[in-house]
């Protein structure tokens, strides 16, 4: 038998964490089974251990995982991301003012077994960030029957084919119903309600300490992109850019049903290099054209307004993102510093990507406040100009940086 403590977040050279556990059992040969039963569940959670999963499926036949819907701590994101895992999931909810509120992993084989039980949820910040701790146990079966303990007392909801009525298989439906009736919420909502309770009388995180972060284990990561390289030469672009009159142009009074737009970047502003500047107004070839603002805003002139954006980047959301207007410089400006529901910073994702800089964003509408955010090199944007309906440079010179939009 042997048993390891596993602490996160605090002693971060340990380097241990509950994903990174997770990620070394499923990957694990011995193992046939998988099952786990936890509160709460965020769509980094799920998402970063998607692959791990699908790749598991080579040797795992079975899972169960169970999920708790109380207390708002679980998003509409993650239950969808959970039901395209293609493994059997259910819902745990019980009508009484209790909460669901276990922490349990188990992984079975033929010959051994491993549970792994202490505080961590299946959010980005319950296996890796937060400060928690479990205790991983794992033993052959003639030695211990820990795992049948735990079946014996969750039973049947742990019992293969096993029927309760407090548990709900997951599907789309019951997800859509759940939201309906107010019990799960989206990531953004969650947000909100955070960002509301922070700014409450007492919130103030004056005085407190610090500690470093924990970072994400090697492998626990969304792999839906590949890392883009910056060119060597990022800013050689004129010689491949499409011929002015390539592109049909359209005056600034003309409505642009588009709805994907893209955009030089130079050197950016801010701390971070995360502020964008967008402008009211453009021009192309002597005519003025639009603005780059307005693919966020149809009142580019609305200058007492300030809106907050989600961004979707690489399958995650980001909140608290805010346009405004600036009358020191004129224009209008992208602060781009949202972060998710887990706290992860949009900008820390970027810059593993190599960051905003002298590159190409591309911005597709979700809806009125949501886009989804992908970065591309300088390179590409004789493709991007190729394909807008109209581009133009900022502000009212021909030396502004580019953008056009697209569908």
């Amino acid at each position: 038998m042997e048993i390891k403590f596993i602490g996160q977040g605090f002693n971060i050279e340990a380097d241990t964490s509950v994903a990174k556990s997770l990620m070394e059992g499923l990957a694990d040969n011995r193992f046939n089974s998988f099952q786990c039963i936890v509160a709460f569940v965020s769509k980094k959670g799920v998402s970063r251990l998607t692959r791990h999963v699908q790749e598991a499926k080579n040797h795992i036949d079975k899972f169960r995982v169970i999920v708790g819907v109380d207390e708002k701590g679980t998003s509409k994101e993650s239950l969808e991301v959970l039901l395209s895992w293609g493994v059997d999931c259910f819902v745990f909810s019980v009508r009484q003012q209790i909460i669901v509120h276990p922490k349990i992993y188990l992984f079975e084989g033929d010959e051994v077994e491993m549970a792994i039980i202490g505080s961590n949820n299946l959010t980005g910040r319950g296996l890796v960030s937060n400060i928690e701790s479990s205790v991983q146990i794992e033993y052959s079966k003639a030695e211990n029957d820990l795992l049948e303990q735990v079946r014996t007392y969750f039973s049947p909801i742990l019992n293969e084919n096993g029927e309760s009525d407090v548990l709900y298989p997951l599907t789309q439906d019951l997800i859509d119903r759940l939201v309906a009736q107010g019990k799960v919420p989206t990531e953004a909502q969650q947000a909100g309600d955070r960002a509301g309770q922070s700014s409450g009388t007492g919130s103030s995180n004056e005085g407190l300490g610090n500690i470093t972060v924990q970072r994400d284990p090697e492998g626990f990561d969304n792999p839906q992109l590949t890392p883009v390289v910056v060119s060597e030469e990022p800013n050689e672009t004129a010689d491949s850019e499409v011929e002015p009159d390539s592109v049909e142009s359209l005056d600034a009074t003309e409505e642009i049903q588009a709805n994907k737009m893209w955009i030089e970047t130079g050197a950016m502003t801010g701390g971070s290099r995360n502020i964008l500047d967008l402008s009211k107004q453009g021009k192309l070839d002597g005519i003025l054209k639009f603005g780059s603002v307005s693919f966020f805003t149809d009142n580019p002139e609305g200058y007492d307004v300030e809106l907050n954006l989600d961004f979707e980047f690489r399958g995650d959301v980001y909140i608290g993102n805010t346009l405004k207007y600036t009358e020191d410089n004129s224009n209008w400006r992208l602060q781009l510093k949202g972060k998710t529901i887990d706290g992860d910073r949009l900008t820390t994702a970027v810059s593993q990507y190599n960051g905003f800089i002298r590159r190409i964003l591309v911005f597709t509408k979700l809806n009125a406040t949501s886009y989804k955010l992908e970065l591309a090199n300088l390179s590409e944007k004789a493709h991007y100009q190729s394909i807008s309906l109209d581009r133009a440079k900022s502000g009212n010179t021909s030396t502004g940086r580019e953008y056009g939009v697209f569908n």
